[in-house]
């Protein structure tokens, strides 16, 4: 579980601070970001991103609630939270970016189909209907 001191810091302290890991995460290449981010967050934060961004794909993607709860182990009540933020747009920033880059975008979502089909939660995206739109998109990489 993460732990958050009960004193926090004042919202313009905590902007400069957010503006400040951006700006230092953005200067980053692909290898350097993830060892910065593999030295500055625990395992259970990597846990909690990992599992949020796996979400929030299976939700944009047509699984239920009760799906994403049971395949990535979090509480229904975690999966609605993540269902009402995507329906109010909270992200669609992240959604833009992540997709931008369609091979990269592909891969994520091998990987969350890995887990799920390992995890005998899914049949593998290319064994359903709706997977024709991603071997097409696959093969146009």
């Amino acid at each position: 579980m993460v732990n958050i001191s009960k004193e926090s810091l004042c919202q313009k302290d905590l902007h400069r601070l957010f503006t400040q890991l951006n700006s230092t995460v953005g200067r980053l290449s692909a290898k350097q970001s993830e060892d910065f981010l593999s030295g500055l967050l625990g395992t259970e934060e990597k846990v909690m991103l990992a599992k949020r961004l796996a979400a929030i794909i299976m939700l944009v993607h047509g699984q239920s609630i009760y799906r994403v709860a049971t395949s990535l182990k979090v509480s229904t009540s975690t999966s609605k939270n993540y269902k009402n933020q995507l329906k109010s747009g909270q992200y669609d920033l992240l959604l833009n970016s992540i997709t931008k880059q369609k091979k990269r975008y592909l891969e994520l979502l091998e990987t969350i189909d890995s887990i799920l089909h390992l995890g005998g939660a899914l049949p593998h995206y290319g064994q359903t209907l709706a997977s024709e739109e991603f071997k097409r998109n696959k093969r146009l990489g």
